[in-house]
This record gives C-alpha cells, structure tokens and sequence, in this order.
C-alpha cells in the first residue's frame, strides 16, 4: 500500500484536497521530472475520497492500493503507446490505398498521433464515469491529528 502524510486544504463534497511533501517514492518515478516541471517543487495537491471524514487543517494519513497503483500506471503509460501503434499501422494499411502513386510515411505518422490524443481523450471521459473515478481516487484512511480526530 502506498502512503502520504499530509494537510487538508479545503473539503469539496466527498473529496478533500490535501497538501503532501514529494516523498522518496516519487524520487523512484519516471515522470517525476514531469510532476516538477508543472510547478510542483516538493510540495504537492491530492484530491482524496475524504473516508475518514477529515475537516480543513487535519494532518491525515491518504493511501492508494499498490494494486489500484500499478492498474493505473499500466493505463497511462500502455493505451496511449498501444492506440499511438495501432494509428500508425492502421494509417500504413491505408496509405496504398488513398495515395497509390506515392509511396508517404505521413499517413501512418498522422493517424498514430490522432489515436494517440484519442487515447487521452477516451481514458479522461472513462475516468469520469461511474466506474474509473472512485475506483482510482486516493483515500483518506485515518485522521492523525486535527479537529476532527479530536472529536472522536
């Protein structure tokens, strides 16, 4: 199970928004240079399913399943890379058809790139569903200090 520690910002319905350090585990990631280059130093914002009930100030504890994890690294790294594949042997097999007399490597390069936006496009529409939204979200599994653990 992976694990920050971190401070809600502000509570927005079922989700809060909590501030967490960039932990070691980031360190290990790929795209990590990407997370810094958005602006993000060591210091970064999280929309949890607020289980746990937390209120704005509260340091709590968020998790996400290592299996939920790794399901969703597959998904961003494997559909776009297989749908940019696809597009370009989809756009090879057409290519003699629609330009016979010249033989053109822009088919394949165009279509390998609109099915790879495709791709983005679709996985962001599917994890706005019912299904891929909550089942990817972060959670805020226990309050370790703040109002609200004080209440219990």
């Amino acid at each position: 199970m992976l694990e920050e520690v971190g401070v809600v910002l502000r509570v927005e319905g079922e989700l809060a928004i909590v501030k967490t350090q960039r932990s070691s585990m980031c360190d290990g990631c790929h795209s990590g240079g990407f997370c810094k280059a958005m602006g993000g130093d060591s210091v970064m914002e999280v929309a949890a399913r607020n289980e746990a009930g937390a209120r704005v100030g509260d340091e709590v504890r968020v998790t996400v399943a290592s299996k939920t994890f790794l399901k969703a690294s597959f998904l961003v790294y494997m559909v776009p890379v297989t749908a940019l594949i696809l597009g370009a042997l989809l756009g090879a097999t057409m290519d003699p058809f629609l330009y016979p007399e010249a033989s053109s490597d822009l088919l394949p390069v165009v279509f390998g790139l609109i099915f790879f936006f495709l791709s983005f496009l679709l996985m962001r529409i599917w994890t706005k569903g019912i299904k891929g939204g909550e089942q990817y979200c972060p959670v805020i599994s226990e309050i370790l200090y703040g109002k609200a653990y004080l209440h219990q």
